[in-house]
């Protein structure tokens, strides 16, 4: 009986470095007002990383031609509506006496009609790799043996122990073989700009811009199982922004407590004492990954896991994005009263969309193939942009020499106004494609929230 999934610790495994360091510029314009700019980076080595042993081997070669190339040929003739041309691969592979190649002008053919009716190979939703790996190592006519551990495992029929017929388990051995490892890496680099102005008039204030990009080959915490990476036999697949990269970020704040400090009189109580804080942020937002974060949107590849033949879909996850094939056209806004927007009301859409040209935008990008592409972290695009406020004010009351109050009142999101979010960015799903289905301001604890403060001393 198949074993199912199982993990394994890197003997080598070992606890992740990063090394971060800094360069700044201070200045001291005046006594109330400074600036700073400077950059600030980090390299990540020795990352956590889980790899699923039992992947496809790509790079297996039969008949003088590797698995990979064969299907990027075959793949490519398919997409084009092209005469499937014999590939060596296939015709070795695949030339055992069996029956598999029986009725097709070739062994190539046969694969190229089987795995198409299959649907692991797709050209519009993607392919299943792994799925067709499987198909070939059960043929009757194959040729090369047990290639992974989830291939069938079988004996020799008639002798002690065997079962008719010669197959102990159709499942193979088990299922998928992640090895826990941590050979993943990454980096940060980002250029700040401050400006900081202490007590000017009553007003103390400060704004930071931040231009920043986070990339390397996964980003997941050693709590995560069952998670691989994009093609286990060149890491650099794997490697694209992070779950946290937001490549522009802004910020400002400031107190103004306007007046003198002391409080004499009914007058003095009541104009006195006041303070009043705006803080005012502005990113972009995607829905990148697993999360509404980061600063980046991702296209998806139609939630495949498989197109490099990484690991069997019913196992684990990985990372695969769709192929960007051209220059991104589609901007970084939002379209208002879409007609294309407004078809999906009734499903949840908002009636603005994402691109002015949905079809277009998405012409651009295709599916990963296999032999042909060397990543699959190729389709990020510029998040929306999200603009909050924040708001306080604070009322210091003296009423006496040993006692006195101070009534705060905070706002959260004291605009309440909207900001996009965009999700459907998945080129099997024309209907959906870049409309907008939320607001990024509108969920759990982003909703305008004002709270109100009493504090006493005596």
């Amino acid at each position: 009986t198949s074993a199912g999934s199982g993990e394994v610790l890197d003997p080598k495994f070992k606890p992740n470095r990063s090394d971060e360091f800094d360069l700044t510029f201070q200045r001291q314009i005046t006594p109330a007002f400074s600036t700073e700019i400077g950059y600030t980076g980090r390299i990540i080595r020795n990352e956590y990383q889980a790899v699923d042993l039992d992947s496809v081997p790509t790079m297996l070669t039969a008949g003088g031609q590797q698995f990979q190339n064969a299907f990027a040929q075959m793949y490519q003739q398919i997409a084009s509506g092209a005469a499937i041309t014999k590939q060596p691969f296939f015709e070795t592979a695949l030339g055992g006496t069996g029956t598999y190649c029986t009725g097709f002008s070739s062994c190539t053919a046969a694969v190229a009609s089987n795995e198409v009716t299959n649907h692991n190979i797709d050209t519009t939703n993607g392919n299943n790799v792994y799925g067709l790996w499987q198909d070939l190592n059960n043929a009757d006519s194959w040729t090369l043996g047990r290639t992974f551990a989830s291939a069938p495992t079988t004996c020799t029929a008639g002798t002690a122990g065997c079962p008719a017929g010669g197959l102990v388990s159709g499942g193979g051995q088990v299922s998928a073989i992640y090895d826990n490892s941590s050979i993943g890496f990454g980096n940060y680099n980002s250029l700040f700009w401050s400006l900081n102005m202490r007590n000017f008039h009553g007003v103390t204030a400060g704004s930071n811009f931040t231009w920043s990009k986070a990339m390397g080959t996964g980003q997941v915490d050693q709590a995560t199982s069952e998670f691989g990476v994009t093609y286990p036999f060149d890491m650099h697949y794997m490697y694209g922004p992070q779950q946290n990269s937001s490549p522009v970020l802004y910020n400002a704040y400031a107190v103004w407590s306007p007046g003198p400090k002391e409080q004499n009189g009914l007058w003095g109580r009541l104009a006195h004492g006041w303070s009043f804080a705006p803080i005012v942020t502005w990113r972009r937002q995607g829905n990148t990954f697993y999360g509404n974060y980061g600063g980046l949107e991702q296209v998806g590849n139609g939630g495949q896991c498989s197109s490099f033949g990484e690991m069997d879909c019913g196992t684990g996850s990985t990372i695969e994005t769709a192929i960007m094939t051209g220059k991104y056209t589609g901007g970084s806004g939002i379209v208002r009263n879409s007609t294309y927007g407004n078809a999906a009301i009734a499903n949840g859409g908002t009636g603005m969309e994402r691109f002015s040209d949905p079809n277009k935008v998405m012409a651009g990008f295709r599916p990963i193939i296999l032999g042909v592409d060397t990543t699959g972290q190729s389709s990020y695009i510029p998040g929306l942009s999200v603009t909050n406020v924040d708001f306080s004010v604070t009322k210091h009351l003296n009423l006496a020499e040993r006692f006195s109050t101070d009534l705060n009142v905070v706002a959260t999101n004291v605009l309440n106004h909207f900001s996009a979010s965009s999700f459907g960015e998945n080129i099997n799903d024309a209907a959906d494609f870049g409309i907008i289905t939320g607001n990024a301001l509108d969920a759990g604890s982003y909703n305008r929230q004002i709270e109100v403060g009493l504090l006493v001393r005596w």
